[in-house]
């Protein structure tokens, strides 16, 4: 992740998973901001302009693929890196992963170092 931008915007409704990611994160020294919705989260992320975002597919209001969407195709925004994860088996050939606007996809359950792994792979340069 980038060491100027240390911080990351987790969206989740899971109140359990949210809390779990965000205590895994400031463990490690990354500044979290959480939001439980994808309203939320897109404001948050229009406002604090993260260094990363991992959205669940399934929040609501604006869910994960919308979200991705709307920052990525915002000049202003579109650097971000984003990670949508979700319970669903998703395959590199599968027409949702295709018609993502994400930098990638993790499924659920997942071991946090699994996703450290690739938040590296898309943060790095």
């Amino acid at each position: 992740m980038n060491e100027e931008k240390k911080s990351v915007l987790i969206a989740e409704n899971d109140g359990a998973v949210l809390d779990a990611l965000s205590s895994q994160f400031k463990k490690r020294g990354i500044f979290t901001i959480t939001a439980q919705d994808g309203f939320d989260a897109y404001s948050r992320a229009c406002k604090e302009s993260p260094g990363l975002i991992i959205a669940e597919i399934n929040i609501p209001l604006i869910n994960g693929y919308r979200l991705s969407k709307l920052l990525k195709f915002d000049e202003r925004y579109n650097h971000i890196p984003i990670i949508l994860t979700t319970g669903k088996a998703i395959t590199k050939d599968n027409d949702m992963y295709e018609s993502c606007s994400a930098n990638d996809i993790i499924q659920k359950p997942f071991r946090f170092q699994s996703l450290l792994d690739l938040i590296s792979t898309v943060t790095s340069p």
